[in-house]
Formats: structure tokens, sequence, C-alpha cells
């Protein structure tokens, strides 16, 4: 079957626009494919760093064009919504090395009765309290509070001065060692999890590029 002259005519004028609209799809797809820009990315601890390190290097190899930008920021926020967890460790207890608990090779929640625990400041999240600084051992003896401190850095002065214990993440023991500063496992302690965190509404291309190479970095 053969076109009319009016057909011929017809498909030559729209070819042009045809052309153009199929490319404009094509540029379209590729954009959506396309991960740019620039994400901010923050990391609550130094363990939680390394994780956020390798994910940024298999972001990198994989697209170029993203820029991802490493702050330390607050984890508490209304306006995060909590992801998949993506590493678990257990827990320590920091002490004065003069202290008789130092010597012990390792402790439970029971041993926490009469030592004071340094404070976080938590608002009013009282799960986050007593993660870490539990108010009383499982048996329900008290667990004197010690002084509120604002950082990791904060606590090793005051247990070295001997002010207070701080129930530490165990990474704390290749991390944050200090001159006076023991630690000693407390393995019936609330392990700590460490997870993805985003703003609640932002489920941009990027972040989920960002949540995949973090798992992936996980497996390495």
């Amino acid at each position: 079957m053969e076109l009319t002259e009016l057909g011929r005519s017809l498909r030559d004028d729209l070819a042009p626009h045809h052309r153009a609209m199929r490319d404009a799809l094509e540029r379209a797809a590729v954009s959506a494919r396309r991960v740019a820009g620039k994400l901010h990315v923050g990391f609550s601890g130094p363990l939680a760093g390394v994780r956020v390190m390798s994910a940024v290097e298999l972001l990198a190899a994989r697209a170029p064009e993203l820029s991802v930008l490493v702050c330390e920021v607050p984890v508490a926020d209304p306006g995060l919504s909590q992801g998949r967890a993506l590493l678990t460790e257990g827990r320590v207890l920091a002490l004065p090395s003069a202290h008789p608990l130092a010597e012990r090779s390792v402790l439970s929640l029971e041993d926490l009765a009469g030592v004071p625990l340094l404070t976080f400041p938590c608002a009013d999240d009282a799960a986050c309290r007593e993660r870490y600084a539990p108010s009383r051992t499982p048996s329900g003896r008290p667990v004197p509070s010690g002084p509120e401190v604002f950082s990791d850095q904060e606590a090793l002065v005051f247990v070295a001065a001997g002010q207070g214990a701080w129930l530490a993440a165990a990474h704390a023991t290749t991390y944050h060692r200090r001159p006076g500063v023991t630690y000693v496992p407390v393995p019936d302690a609330e392990p700590m999890t460490y997870g993805l965190v985003r703003r609640k509404g932002h489920d941009a291309p990027a972040v989920r590029a960002f949540e995949r190479a973090a798992e992936e970095a996980g497996r390495d």
C-alpha cells in the first residue's frame, strides 16, 4: 500500500515533530534515572561515620555527578523517620581506672547499682534516657544519676576525673581511648543499633541511591 500525495505531505510535515517528541521522552527517561545534585548526610558517631564514608565511596563511583556532603547532626528530630537498621554493637562501661569494677573482665547491669551514670540530654524521651543511663537495674535496684554531658569527649573527661561512669557503645574502646579510663564489657546491656534516618517526605532518587549503597557497604 502506498501513501497518497496528501499522506506523503502529512508524513513529511509530522516527521520532525515525531522525532522531537521521541528525543524529549528519551531525555526525560535518562534524567529520571540519573542521580545528581547534592545530598547532605549526617552521622551520630565514629562507627556510623565509617559506614557513611564506605557508602559515599560506592556512590561516588556509580554517580560521580552527585555531591555528597558529610556533616554530623543530632539524631533526635520529630521531622525525621527511621529507616532500616544497618549495624548493631554491644555496650561497655567506661570507668575511672582506679575504680574497683575496672578490675573486672566483664560486668552486668546489676553491677551498675551504686555507680553514678553520666546522662545525655534526651529531651522528653524516656526510652532514650533509659538507653543511655538506666535508672534501675533489672532487679529494681536504683542506679544513681551522674553529671549531664553533651559529647563523648566531655564524658571521658568526667569519667577520668572520677565523676561518674559512662555506659558507652563498644566502639568507644577503639575510638575513645584515654589515660585513666578503663572499658569493661556489659553483655546484658541493650545493644546500640544504627540505622538510616531521613527527613519525612524526602524520597528523592539520591536518597534511595545512598540507602542502597549504605546497605551494600555493610555486606563487605
